[in-house]
C-alpha cells in the first residue's frame, strides 16, 4: 500500500480517489461504463431511461464525508 503512517493512509487514499474520479468523470470511457455496467452486471437501470448512471450522487457525497471526516476522527480518538 501507500508508504504513509497508518493513521493517515485511509483519508489520504480517499482524497486521491476523489481527485481521480473527478478527473475521470469527464471522459467518454467513464460515461460509457456508467451506461453499461449497472444494467449488464447488476441488473439495475438508471433513474432516467437512456441516461448514464448518476455516479456523482448523494452516495458519493456520503463516501467523501465519511472518508475524509469520520475515518480520521475515529483513527485519532
Amino acid at each position: 500500500m501507500i508508504d504513509l503512517p497508518m493513521n493517515i493512509q485511509v483519508p489520504v487514499s480517499c482524497a486521491v480517489n476523489v481527485v481521480i474520479m473527478n478527473q475521470l468523470r469527464h471522459t467518454e470511457s467513464f460515461k460509457e461504463k456508467c451506461t453499461q455496467v449497472p444494467p449488464e452486471e447488476l441488473n439495475i437501470h438508471p433513474p432516467v431511461e437512456g441516461q448514464p448512471w448518476p455516479f456523482f450522487n448523494y452516495s458519493w457525497t456520503a463516501y467523501m464525508m465519511y472518508s475524509l471526516i469520520v475515518v480520521p476522527k475515529e483513527i485519532f480518538d
